[in-house]
């Protein structure tokens, strides 16, 4: 077994046990969130949905018309007025660890680790005028 210094060591060689308990700054937990945040909402794609319609020789008809085809509906397209939303596969994944993070901070928020905005403005406005 080698005896390395922590110098010598790589992080990325190393996990945590499903039970093992880790601290971080606030901080960081409010930036996880808010990088996560901002990531989702860039990955956020909204689209409305191509309608279709079966035409034969220029006139919307039946689907069971022979001779039928498929056709883009141009104006039914334009005048839908319910969107799709689509996440990214990046997105889907900063939405899952964004959902983590939140998760984290609500338990945090149960333990009376968090404080309040106004608290925190508080503070801060406090510890400028010393």
């Amino acid at each position: 077994m080698s005896n390395k210094k922590a110098e010598d060591k790589n992080p990325l060689d190393f996990t945590y046990a499903d039970d093992v308990k880790i601290e971080m700054e606030g901080r960081y937990l409010e930036e996880g969130i808010r990088v996560t945040n901002d990531i989702i909402e860039q990955e956020r794609k909204v689209f409305f949905p191509e309608q279709r319609v079966y035409v034969k020789d220029g006139e919307e008809v039946d689907v069971n018309t022979e001779g039928a085809r498929l056709a883009p509906d141009a104006y039914a397209t334009v005048a839908q007025s319910e969107a799709v939303t689509y996440y990214t596969k990046l997105g889907r994944i900063a939405l899952r660890f964004h959902l983590l993070l939140l998760e984290v901070h609500a338990k945090n928020v149960e333990a009376g680790k968090a404080i309040t905005k106004e608290e925190a403005v508080k503070q801060s406005k406090m510890s400028s005028v010393k």
